[in-house]
């Protein structure tokens, strides 16, 4: 988790971005039929921050997803990508997707929205899950890295 930037509202409050990063690795599929199979992949991320504790409002700012390994693999293998959250006691949330993903792209900017977060980042571990609709198979795991940016409004301590 990194403080990218903060910036004081009214006495007491700020507002200020909050970063997460993940990594996750998809099984090799060798024997992916043709046809459209979701799979999915998770991460667990450690939540370290006290000042996420009291924030009143919270939403992704930005979200990429990109390979890392092996090196030249791009998402040709898939067609649509979903970005879940979880944490405990607090039901799995569908936060992002991309369709019509590029075959030759190696990272997918996600575009985002407005779904308040705040119960994720009070907690003090989350899971990222990327679910993956394939369209073919690939001989080798292919390494994923995340990068989740957040808007964060609260008090400050």
């Amino acid at each position: 988790m990194t403080l990218l930037s903060c910036k004081k509202n009214k006495p007491g409050n700020a507002s200020f971005t909050s970063q997460f990063d993940f990594t996750a690795t998809i099984p090799a599929q060798p024997n992916q039929p043709s046809m459209d199979t979701t799979i999915m992949v998770s991460s667990d991320i450690t939540i370290d921050d006290d000042r996420l504790d009291n924030c009143d409002r919270a939403s992704l700012k930005s979200f990429y997803l990109e390979i890392r390994e092996p090196a030249g693999q791009t998402f040709d293998f898939c067609k649509e990508v979903h970005l879940l959250l979880s944490a405990p006691a607090i039901p799995e949330v569908d936060v992002v997707s991309a369709v019509n993903i590029n075959p030759n792209a190696t990272r997918i900017d996600f575009t985002v929205n407005s779904i308040d977060l705040v119960q994720f980042l009070r907690q003090n571990s989350m899971t990222a899950k990327v679910r993956i609709v394939l369209t073919k198979g690939f001989p080798q795991p292919i390494k994923l890295y995340g990068n989740m940016v957040f808007n964060v409004q609260g008090q400050l301590k």
